[in-house]
């Protein structure tokens, strides 16, 4: 592939506040239960893949790279998969876990229309591969509490973290993270198969595929289990290249 162009899209375009989702971790709870509210205003008409993707190969692009999903948790594609439960950070109290049904796509924002779809048939159509960026964690999907510096922590965060997730998350929270209850193993079930959902959905309707960057990890305890869905991706498209980006091994 050699030269091409790499592009993060997404809620974080709106604020452009930093570096994609990351500035979510500092910012204050008003703020966060607004940001998660922001795909409510998303609709960028002037969007045109087929221009996007001209424009890279008259500059000579073999590929691009696009963020399918960043920390923050929205799709920027038509996943099927529900979200069961996020955060309500202003609730009374304090924040709380709260019960949700929505698939927190694109397809529930003003545009609704498949990102990921206009651009992988615009890149078909010249020959242009494709690199979807991927995010193991996800912010807004309380079930994916704690790995990486998850905003919802929990009592046994310890013990599910890497130890440089554990340093990371101290930094990033200093002595005062959320802490919610524990995940129980129905939600730890229920992340592994949206997780392993979504990425199928990636490699098995948009065609072919030349590489998805993975990133982060969801920790020792469930390596088993996502194992078992990068074997699935290697099943569905042989030929794909997958990027291990900041994994840790088990």
């Amino acid at each position: 592939m050699k030269f091409g162009v790499r592009l993060h899209w997404g809620l974080y375009s709106i604020w452009h506040r930093g570096r994609e989702s990351w500035p979510f971790l500092n910012m204050s709870l008003e703020d966060r239960q607004q940001y998660n509210e922001l795909f409510k205003t998303w609709n960028p008409v002037g969007f045109d893949a087929d221009e996007w993707e001209s424009l890279f190969q008259e500059s000579g692009m073999k590929m691009f790279a696009f963020t399918s999903k960043h920390h923050e948790g929205l799709s920027m594609f038509d996943t099927k998969t529900r979200v069961c439960q996020r955060a309500n950070w202003t609730a009374s109290g304090g924040p709380k876990i709260e019960s949700c049904d929505l698939a927190y796509s694109i397809m529930e924002t003003p545009f609704r229309r498949d990102v990921i779809k206009e651009l992988s048939d615009a890149a078909h159509k010249r020959n242009i591969k494709i690199d979807l960026y991927f995010s193991h964690p996800d912010w807004y999907d309380a079930d994916f509490r704690p790995y990486v510096q998850h905003p919802l922590q929990v009592p046994s965060s310890a013990t599910l973290l890497t130890e440089v997730d554990v340093r990371r998350t101290q930094q990033t929270y200093g002595g005062n993270p959320v802490i919610v209850p524990d995940p129980s193993p129905a939600e730890v079930k229920r992340m592994m198969e949206r997780h392993r959902a979504q990425l199928v959905e990636l490699l098995t309707n948009y065609g072919e595929i030349n590489m998805l960057c993975l990133d982060m990890y969801l920790g020792p305890s469930v390596w088993a289990e996502l194992r078992k869905t990068v074997l699935k991706l290697r099943e569905l498209q042989p030929n794909v290249m997958l990027r291990n980006r900041h994994w840790q091994l088990w």
